[in-house]
């Protein structure tokens, strides 16, 4: 009989992870399987990265992430099972090739925990590293932006807005994901630029200072919803399960949670 770390380690060599640092987070856009929220290392996160149609316009980019080579650096996101190949790597080598300028590779991923993993139908760890795949928008590119003051980056996000909405709501579904799924972290980039927005945003666009109210609301009703359901498995309940409870309500008491969401989370206890 195959253990299950084996069989874990054949369904990675198998079948394709695709690993998301940015709207991915949020919007893959694709058919998963399942995902695993984690990190990769040699990378940081910058918002150098112009955009002119999902959050600009050719004649005012937004800005997105990438990722800037450096050896000690860690980037956070969300890896996600593929299920079909072939189907995705066309949605995102448009999405992200062809109409943002990214280039795909493969890198080394690190899950955090089994938070969506244990909600599959099968109980297996996926605790180890993997590969999955990743998409980065080298400086070769027409949109790269490259470095700039933080007050030059922090305008252009509040100013610019594209198809899928203000620029400053990418920023703040970040800014929601990090708090939640690491409160411990301190992401010096992208927390001076939350700053740096807000401020522009008090004195320019203050009723733009709701998206990061409705991304910080929208994250704690995911994690509050996944962790009803683990608390759900009474008929596979172990010693996984617990962990998992364990790190997900650790997540949620390191951030004051809206009275609303904790009133609405039908008797998941949390607590602040």
């Amino acid at each position: 009989m195959t253990s299950s770390r084996t069989g874990d380690s054949n369904e990675r060599s198998k079948n394709l992870w695709v690993f998301g640092y940015g709207s991915l987070i949020w919007n893959p856009g694709f058919s998963y399987v399942r995902s695993s929220v984690g990190s990769i290392k040699g990378f940081k996160r910058r918002f150098w990265q112009g955009n002119d149609i999902h959050r600009g316009t050719p004649d005012k980019l937004g800005r997105v992430v990438t990722l800037i080579a450096e050896k000690e650096a860690i980037t956070w996101g969300r890896a996600y099972l593929i299920k079909d190949e072939c189907a995705c790597r066309s949605y995102l080598d448009q999405r992200e090739c062809q109409e943002g300028g990214y280039e795909a590779k493969m890198v080394e991923f690190v899950p955090r925990d089994n938070d969506e993993l244990i909600l599959s139908s099968s109980s297996q760890s996926l605790s180890a590293s993997f590969q999955v795949l990743v998409y980065i928008a080298l400086p070769t590119n027409r949109f790269f932006l490259g470095p700039a003051p933080e007050m030059t980056i922090a305008c252009d996000i509040a100013f610019a807005s594209g198809e899928c909405g203000p620029n400053v709501e990418y920023l703040a579904k970040l800014v929601a994901f990090m708090r939640y799924h690491w409160p411990e972290v301190w992401d010096d980039h992208l927390y001076e630029l939350e700053r740096s927005v807000k401020k522009i945003l008090d004195k320019r666009f203050p009723c733009k200072l709701k998206y990061f109210d409705n991304a910080m609301n929208d994250e704690a009703k995911c994690l509050l919803q996944t962790l009803e359901r683990l608390k759900l498995l009474e008929f596979d309940f172990n010693w996984r399960t617990e962990k998992e409870i364990k790190s997900l309500e650790s997540r949620l008491n390191f951030i004051e949670l809206p009275r609303d969401l904790v009133a609405s989370s039908k008797g998941v206890r949390i607590n602040i």
